[in-house]
């Protein structure tokens, strides 16, 4: 169970890849803040709700995937 004020995704290994390689390049020192990177650099409406910024930024590391 996460620490209070945390919540446990279950995300695709490819999408794992990313969020590691986002840490590199960025030079960010874990994946909670990888997360959040992608996170704050995806949205655009910030009524989404959990399931729909989950969905989102999957799809936004899957598309940047494919185009490199």
């Amino acid at each position: 169970m996460p620490p209070n004020g945390y919540t446990t995704i279950t995300i695709p290994e490819e999408t794992s890849e990313r969020l590691t390689q986002l840490m590199i390049q960025h030079e960010l020192e874990t994946m909670s803040e990888a997360v959040e990177y992608a996170v704050d650099s995806t949205l655009t409406n910030d009524s989404l709700s959990d399931a729909e910024l989950a969905q989102l930024l999957y799809q936004r590391l899957r598309s940047s995937d494919t185009n490199t």
